[in-house]
């Protein structure tokens, strides 16, 4: 069988090991080296790299596929997740701000939001949570976050607003229950609090953090 599909087979399933990555490695090297315009053997490599933790080769792989299909958007996200797994927020962020718009799909703008959030940038987080939201009204994991972004600035009329939403799409959602508690609390609402979390607790009574 082909060397190239066993390294990127199924890793969930075990069907992919480390010995049958190490293996690629090499032999696709010399391939794009005998093609350096052959972009799809590279992309590959690219993978193998990241997958046998050769990070600074996937890095600069990932780069060059850009400077020659600046298009990639497959490339340009599995960039972003580099510096992501990393913790280099700030790269994501110029990564995919200078990207140009057309190839910046919803989950990329997803994760340009979560940098921003991580780098304790909350208002363009929030800019960039909203325009995923646009795009996937129906997205409830992001609504979630966003919500959290929205407490953290203390915008607790619209983080309302946002948790009645998610709460009308789940009516079991323990942790939309918890930040509807603390917006209460946080707006001195004791009472109205005490009630968001006690509910909290009886659709996720297993989750310890309630």
């Amino acid at each position: 069988g082909n060397i190239y599909v066993h390294a990127l087979g199924n890793r969930s399933s075990g069907h992919s090991s480390q010995e049958n990555i190490r293996k690629a490695i090499p032999h696709l090297e010399i391939v794009v080296r005998k093609k350096p315009e052959d972009s799809d053997s590279l992309f590959t490599l690219a993978r193998l790299y990241r997958m046998n933790n050769q990070i600074e080769e996937a890095e600069e792989a990932f780069k060059k596929i850009l400077k020659n299909r600046p298009s990639s958007r497959s490339a340009l996200g599995s960039l972003a997740q580099v510096y992501s797994d990393r913790g280099d927020y700030a790269q994501v962020i110029e990564l995919l701000e200078k990207a140009p718009q057309e190839n910046i799909s919803t989950q990329l703008l997803t994760a340009l939001a979560f940098a921003y959030h991580q780098t304790g940038k909350l208002e363009e987080a929030s800019r960039h949570y909203e325009s995923t939201l646009e795009r996937e009204p129906d997205n409830q994991q992001v609504r979630q976050i966003y919500v959290r972004v929205l407490v953290a600035r203390q915008e607790f009329e619209r983080a309302q607003a946002e948790l009645e939403r998610l709460l009308e799409a789940d009516e079991e959602n323990g942790e939309a229950y918890r930040l509807l508690s603390e917006v209460h609390r946080r707006e001195g609402n004791f009472e109205e609090a005490e009630r968001a979390i006690e509910r909290a607790r009886e659709v996720q009574p297993d989750n310890i953090e309630i």
